[in-house]
């Protein structure tokens, strides 16, 4: 396969929404490794956090995949639109039939409500479960997608990372009547 030439065929795995059953494969899966040869050259390994996972950046292709160190097992995937991260941007389809440069109001009626809402590097974004992963999508100042991240969903007593991230998780709280 050419290098930049992503496979359309109805049974590819990189098809938008196959592209959710990468996440939690392992780095060596033939899923991951098909999606890895369709990426232009020149992939930068960087550690991430307290060395607890590897961001591999393919950035003339938009994509960087995460992988957890301890069982290789990819964490993440984030798809960057063009101009955004690369020269290209990333060419293959998105999840859930979302588009590089559709409106937010847009994703809403195509998605639903978003299951968290928030702030990430002062980007506004929307996350929604999706098969026990979380599709986030980050927005430009115009309010149109930048950039799609498939992420593992943690439960809800793990999600409190995303609050240091200033990420709103759910509807916003019901005050507390007082008591008289």
């Amino acid at each position: 396969m050419a290098l930049g030439v992503f496979p359309k065929g109805p049974d590819s795995s990189l098809n938008g929404d196959g592209l959710v059953g990468l996440i939690g494969q392992r780095w060596d899966a033939a899923a991951v490794q098909e999606l890895l040869q369709g990426l232009c050259a020149h992939e930068v390994v960087e550690t991430a956090g307290s060395v607890t996972k590897n961001r591999h950046v393919y950035l003339a292709s938009g994509v960087v995949v995460e992988e957890c160190v301890r069982d290789r097992r990819v964490v993440a995937l984030h798809l960057y639109g063009p101009g955004t991260c690369g020269v290209q941007g990333y060419p293959g389809e998105l999840p859930q039939g979302l588009g590089f440069g559709m409106e937010r109001a847009q994703a809403h009626v195509s998605l639903g409500p978003p299951d968290c809402s928030g702030l990430l590097e002062g980007q506004a974004f929307d996350a929604w479960e999706l098969n026990e992963c979380m599709l986030r999508v980050t927005y430009d100042p115009d309010e149109k997608i930048a950039q799609v991240g498939l992420l593992r969903w943690y439960p809800l007593h793990k999600r409190a990372a995303h609050a240091a991230l200033g990420v709103h998780l759910g509807p916003p709280p019901r005050p507390t009547p007082s008591a008289a």
